[in-house]
């Protein structure tokens, strides 16, 4: 987490029409927007270490705006590392 200003900020031509999915601790999505810019969509997911023998609970955010294939591939991508529930915030 303590590179990832850096690397947003070269990184930010290329996000534009995308929707990030972060695992960063200590990263809250307005801290995405204050880097990359307020329409920059994100999904904060958090993984525990049960994920390296597919026994994992993610807890997974997307806030509104978030279009529902984007949400729907991230949910089916961390399926494989085992449970994904989709908290409010």
């Amino acid at each position: 987490p303590q590179s990832l200003h850096a690397l947003l900020t070269q990184l930010k031509p290329y996000l534009k029409n995308h929707v990030l999915w972060s695992v960063a601790a200590g990263w809250q999505i307005q801290d995405y927007k204050k880097v990359l810019g307020a329409k920059i969509k994100v999904i904060r997911l958090m993984p525990n270490t049960a994920a390296f023998i597919g026994q994992s609970a993610t807890g997974l955010y997307a806030p509104k705006g978030i279009p529902p294939q984007s949400l729907f591939a991230c949910q089916e991508f961390f399926k494989g590392s085992g449970q994904v529930i989709q908290v409010k915030k």
